[in-house]
């Protein structure tokens, strides 16, 4: 837009190179399309209806080309996960909203949307300026769980107790009756650590655990004289071998 003050009793002339006047011709404001890129003049002659006393003004200007703004592709993540985004096309940058950026006005800002979030990058070159959008579509963590730990004598087999939905993998295969069903039988010969990994949408995964623990099957009780409960996955429970002989055993721990 170009305007000069309005006064009432006058009539306005605009003059224009490199461009067309699209709107507002006779007015004291108009809408330029200009032609080309480059250097530029637009002028204005007020003129008093009643006296035809005539004031003109003129400006130079340049004529910058407009920015093209690219966004880049589409991008998902799983949930809690990040992922840089990577704009182009001008000199300064503005994303919105700023949600979930670690800078919103750079070209290159890391994304941590907590859900899908369409982000809009304006590329400016000075004046001029464009949008473009980008989708981060995230995707959530699935649920897993490996089940309950269990106790076996060598020559026995136990169902593991695997839930969640997704696509199933349990490793190592080492005993087990399938690798990709979530209740496979476990026959293992020694105590063992079996993983379920559970793979839902946009490949986001989560890993548990269970330990099947594996007496000799004798009668010979043993006894660890100590064991770690931090969770950590070593040593978490306090496995009497051969317990499991005496169902109907009555176990009392003294501090």
């Amino acid at each position: 837009d170009y305007t000069t003050t309005n006064i009432s009793g006058t009539s306005y002339f605009w003059t224009v190179d490199n461009g067309t006047i699209i709107s507002g011709a006779g007015t004291n404001s108009i809408n330029i399309m200009f032609s080309d890129t480059g250097q530029a003049n637009v002028g204005v002659i007020v003129q008093d209806n009643t006296t035809s006393c005539k004031s003109q003004a003129d400006i130079s200007l340049t004529v910058l080309s407009a920015p093209t703004a690219y966004a880049g592709t589409d991008e998902s993540v799983c949930f809690g996960s990040s992922v840089q985004l990577q704009a182009f096309g001008g000199t300064t940058y503005n994303w919105l909203p700023p949600t979930g950026l670690s800078n919103p006005n750079i070209s290159n800002p890391v994304a941590t949307p907590l859900v899908t979030t369409t982000y809009i990058v304006e590329v400016a070159n000075g004046s001029c300026s464009s949008f473009d959008t980008i989708v981060v579509t995230v995707h959530p963590i699935p649920f897993v769980d490996a089940g309950p730990d269990k106790f076996i004598t060598g020559d026995s087999c136990i169902v593991l107790e695997g839930s969640g939905s997704g696509s199933v993998t349990w490793f190592p295969i080492y005993g087990l009756s399938a690798s990709n069903i979530l209740t496979p039988t476990a026959c293992p010969d020694t105590t063992i650590t079996y993983y379920l990994t559970i793979v839902g949408d946009g490949g986001c995964y989560a890993t548990d655990s269970v330990t099947v623990y594996v007496s000799d099957g004798g009668n010979e009780l043993v006894f660890p004289n100590t064991f770690t409960p931090n969770g950590d996955g070593t040593n978490d429970i306090w496995y009497i071998s051969g317990l499991e002989k005496y169902p109907k055993h009555h176990l009392t721990v003294f501090n």
